[in-house]
């Protein structure tokens, strides 16, 4: 059974719900469900939109359900994505943090923004900051090299892939002209066969009816 179905949570399924699911920042969840973000059909899209149609995600109802929230009109014990409480809330950021985990990534595991996390439980060990920084320009470095190398490497691939195409269009060939080989015996000798047909004398035939 889907713990995020809104019949468990008494209420329409939200983008926090489904960031919260697949591990995805609020943002991200939002943009993706819109017209512009399905039109992209890229994995991201594919994936959220798919999520929100199983956990029966409902625009009109989620977004209603957010004003009437927003408006303090409708009251509820869920406190909003995957959490009944924003102790809850703080209490997962901060195991999270204790795990070593930076703010960017318990913002999205919890799916919550950055600042989210930053507000509730403040700013992140200045020497994690460091190394994430430094992972972060190694990550963006392997990936420079990396397109680099693509680009060195595009003609080359190209290059193989005609003489690849070249061989095998050869190795076509080679077969046809051995079967040719094979036949040529019977060709010749079916064009050397001289074939006799009776002479006819055409005044001498007619019809039956004429007889």
């Amino acid at each position: 059974m889907n713990t995020f179905s809104s019949v468990s949570m008494n209420r329409p399924v939200t983008a926090h719900d489904i960031a919260a699911k697949l591990g995805k920042s609020i943002a991200s969840v939002r943009f993706y469900l819109s017209k512009e973000g399905k039109a992209m059909n890229s994995p991201s899209s594919i994936l959220i939109n798919n999520t929100a149609k199983e956990m029966g995600y409902d625009p009109k109802a989620s977004k209603s359900y957010a004003a009437k929230m927003k408006d303090g009109t409708k009251t509820n014990s869920w406190y909003g994505g995957n959490f009944k409480s924003r102790q809850e809330e703080i209490a997962r950021m901060q195991e999270l943090r204790a795990k070593g985990y930076s703010n960017a990534e318990i913002a999205k595991a919890v799916g919550r923004t950055y600042e989210s996390v930053r507000k509730n439980i403040g700013k992140q060990d200045p020497e994690l900051t460091k190394q994430n920084v430094a992972m972060a320009a190694h990550i963006r470095a392997q990936k420079n090299a990396a397109r680099k190398q693509y680009v060195i490497n595009k003609p080359i691939r190209e290059y193989n892939k005609k003489v690849e195409q070249h061989n095998k269009m050869k190795a076509e060939l080679n077969m046809l002209q051995l079967e040719l080989l094979e036949q040529k015996p019977a060709i010749e000798q079916t064009a050397q066969t001289k074939i006799d047909f009776p002479m006819v004398d055409l005044h001498t035939v007619q019809p039956k009816a004429l007889q």
